[in-house]
C-alpha cells in the first residue's frame, strides 16, 4: 500500500476528473431551467453555450424516462473545462486535468454562478477516471479478486465502496477496458474509477467538495502498491 499521498504525479494517467452536483432547483422542472443555468454561466462571461444531442429527443421522452432524470441538456464550453447542465443536475468535466489548485476554484465559480437558481442539493460527486494503457495492473492493486477456480482467469472486474464519515468512495476496476480519445485508436488496459460521492444536503457545499476530492486521492492511492506509485513520478509536500 502506499504510505504517502503525493500532491502531484509527474506522469499521470488521468483521462477524465468531473465534479457532478444533483439537486432540486427553484423553479418547476422544465428545460428553462437547465437553460437558465447555462444561460448564468455564459452572462458571467464563463464561456459559449452549446445543446447536447439529447435534446433531439422531444420532452415528453426525456421526462418520462428514469434513466435520462439526470441528464445534461446543455453544455458551456470554458476554456479547457465543460460545464453541462440539465434541470437537475450540474455536471464540470476536464480531460487535460490542471491540478485540484486550477480545477478547485473553477468548481465554485460555477456553483456561485447558478447558486440563485438552485434550491436543494440531492447528491455531490468527485470522480476521476485512469486509464494505463496497454498494461494489466491487477497485480499492482492491494485490493485483488482471487481465482478459486481451476480454469484460468481471464480479465478481473470488480466495484467496491468505502466510506469515510458522511462520504463515499466507489472504487471500480478492470484489466479487460478499451478507451480512444481525440479520434485515436481504441487502445486496450486498466482502468481505476473512483468516484467520490455525498448524498443529501450539506450545510457547507464547498467544506465537502473538499472532503470528496481528498477521499478520492486517499483511496486511489492507497488501493496501489509504493513500487507502482513510484513509477508515476510522484511529488509529495505542497507543489
Amino acid at each position: 500500500m502506499a504510505t504517502r499521498i503525493p500532491s502531484k504525479l509527474n506522469n499521470p494517467k488521468l483521462v477524465s476528473v468531473s465534479f457532478e452536483l444533483r439537486f432540486e432547483a427553484n423553479e418547476i422542472y422544465s428545460d428553462l431551467v437547465a437553460l437558465n443555468l447555462a444561460n448564468a454561466l455564459v452572462l458571467q462571461g464563463k464561456g459559449s453555450l452549446f445543446q447536447l444531442p439529447i435534446m433531439q429527443l422531444p420532452p415528453i421522452a426525456r421526462n418520462s424516462d428514469p434513466n435520462l432524470r439526470y441528464a445534461p441538456l446543455f453544455g458551456v464550453q470554458m476554456r479547457n473545462v465543460v460545464a453541462q447542465v440539465g434541470p437537475r443536475v450540474l455536471v464540470v468535466t476536464v480531460e487535460n486535468y490542471p491540478g485540484w489548485a486550477v480545477f478547485h476554484p473553477v468548481i465554485k465559480e460555477v456553483l456561485n454562478c447558478t447558486a440563485s437558481l438552485r434550491k436543494k442539493t440531492e447528491r455531490i460527486g468527485f470522480r476521476t477516471i485512469n486509464f494505463f494503457e496497454d498494461q494489466d495492473i491487477e497485480n499492482n492493486l492491494i485490493t485483488t479478486v482471487q481465482n478459486g477456480l481451476e480454469l484460468p482467469k481471464v480479465s478481473c472486474n470488480f466495484s467496491l465502496v468505502y466510506k469515510d464519515g458522511d462520504c463515499q468512495a466507489r472504487y471500480s476496476f478492470s484489466n479487460d477496458a478499451k478507451m480512444s480519445k481525440n479520434g485515436l485508436p481504441e487502445q486496450k488496459g486498466s482502468f481505476v474509477d473512483v468516484d467520490s460521492f455525498f448524498e443529501g444536503n450539506p450545510s457547507n457545499i464547498d467544506a465537502t467538495v473538499n472532503q470528496l476530492h481528498d477521499l478520492g486521492k486517499k483511496v486511489f492511492f492507497e488501493s496501489l502498491k509504493q513500487e507502482f506509485v513510484d513509477t508515476m513520478g510522484p511529488v509529495y509536500g505542497n507543489n
